[in-house]
């Protein structure tokens, strides 16, 4: 048994099919991309699976837990945790306390510090500016915050939500390195991302999405990536043949 498995999962919005019929696995230490141009369905995907939007029918499993019809706080829980598109946080917060929200559930406090250390010997820049408000962080830095407060619920899977998002390219390449020491933690980690070739190289098995759908998938490093581009485009590749 994969440690997630989704099986014909289906959502709308409204009278729109978001999510049609997808089917994915990922399996425990792995990294998994889930790549596809915007609009695709990958964040409306992602929070069904985190119990954000409603399923319309299908389901989704963790850790054998049936959590298709679990509330987030339960899903978290259990271990499965998402940082969120748009690296969003409490801008009115510190640092160091918009970390503390991703402990809610954690009653020590000397768990809590410990939770803290680890985070601040990830992302050092982070223990820096602990005492500064979030609002003064760059795009790079937020990202960084982001993870770490999703970190701090002690996920075993991660899921990361358009982790490059207006980010510029020597900061991306800085948050690939430290996603690899999250992975060396023993945390398999989702990476939800645009970019076809970064995907392709920091993952074990990609899926692409296309409106909705799941189009392409296999072993990242198997994968053709001229085939890829032409399955995120939507670009039917028998009919380009003949």
């Amino acid at each position: 048994m994969s440690m997630l498995e989704i099986r014909g999962l289906n959502v709308n919005y409204g009278d729109f099919h978001a999510i049609q019929d997808v089917s994915m696995d990922v399996e425990a230490n792995s990294v998994v991309s889930l790549i596809g141009a915007n609009g695709a369905g990958k964040s409306t995907l992602i929070n069904a699976i985190c119990g954000v939007n409603k399923i319309r029918s299908g389901s989704v499993t963790f850790l054998g837990h049936d959590i298709t019809k679990q509330k987030t706080s339960k899903i978290v829980s259990l271990g499965l945790t998402s940082s969120p598109e748009g690296s969003h946080c409490f801008e009115k917060m510190t640092i160091q306390d918009n970390l503390l929200q991703g402990a809610y559930l954690c009653r020590s406090g000397k768990e809590r510090r410990k939770r803290l250390d680890e985070i601040y010997e990830l992302f050092p820049v982070l223990k820096e500016k602990s005492k500064q408000l979030a609002t003064y962080l760059s795009g790079g830095q937020r990202q960084m915050l982001a993870i770490g407060r999703a970190m701090m619920t002690q996920p075993k899977l991660l899921i990361c939500d358009e982790i490059s998002l207006g980010l510029a390219p020597v900061v991306i390449k800085d948050i690939y390195v430290q996603l690899e020491k999250v992975r060396e933690k023993g945390i398999t980690l989702v990476i939800v991302d645009q970019d076809v070739n970064r995907s392709l190289t920091n993952s074990d098995y990609t899926y692409v999405m296309l409106e909705g759908r799941i189009v392409m998938a296999g072993e990242s490093k198997k994968m053709n990536i001229d085939e890829v581009n032409d399955a995120y485009f939507g670009i039917n590749l028998e009919k380009k043949e003949a």
